[in-house]
């Protein structure tokens, strides 16, 4: 009696054991987030995750969260301050998420950025990243000084209502 369903089942293991293999080798780990402070414009800031999969920059797109929902996601706020978030608009560009704050960022001041990817539509089950960025420090201004007081006495009147202070600079 001849056995030819035992090659046969081996061949279909060895066929399913290396496509296991070839999805394995093609199947790529996602990216690690980055985040980045962005001011290559002058006057404006742009707060920057990078390492979203496709999928991920995708189904942000289309699912266009709410504030609160976005603020879920990717949270910016004054230093260890982490309880107001600040205002700004969200934005899926390419393979990144960006966040253009309101106002222009005070130079000098470190900001928290906390990114949880556990709240996006395609939830990856990384934790979460935070980042303190700050914007760099505005150039030093000389020390501002009072320069002259008016009126001018050696003493003033009890019932003077008006004085008017003059400083160096702004």
């Amino acid at each position: 009696m001849k056995t030819v369903a035992r090659p046969s089942i081996r061949m279909a293991l060895i066929v399913l054991g290396l496509l296991a293999l070839a999805a394995e080798a093609c199947s790529t780990p996602p990216e690690p987030f980055s985040i980045t402070l962005d001011q290559s414009q002058p006057g404006a800031a742009t707060v920057r995750v990078t390492g979203l999969s496709s999928d991920e920059a995708a189904a942000l797109r289309t699912h266009d969260p709410d504030g609160t929902a976005w603020r879920q996601i990717l949270r910016v706020t004054s230093g260890a301050e982490t309880s107001v978030a600040m205002a700004g608009r969200y934005l899926v560009t390419g393979a990144s998420l960006e966040f253009h704050p309101a106002f222009p960022l005070d130079p000098g001041r470190s900001y928290t950025v906390r990114f949880d990817p556990s709240q996006m539509p395609v939830p990856r089950a990384t934790g979460v990243v935070t980042a303190d960025v700050s914007a760099p420090p505005g150039p030093d201004a000389p020390p501002v000084s009072v320069a002259a007081i008016y009126p001018s006495a050696e003493e003033w009147p009890a019932n003077l209502l008006r004085l008017y202070v003059h400083f160096s600079g702004t």
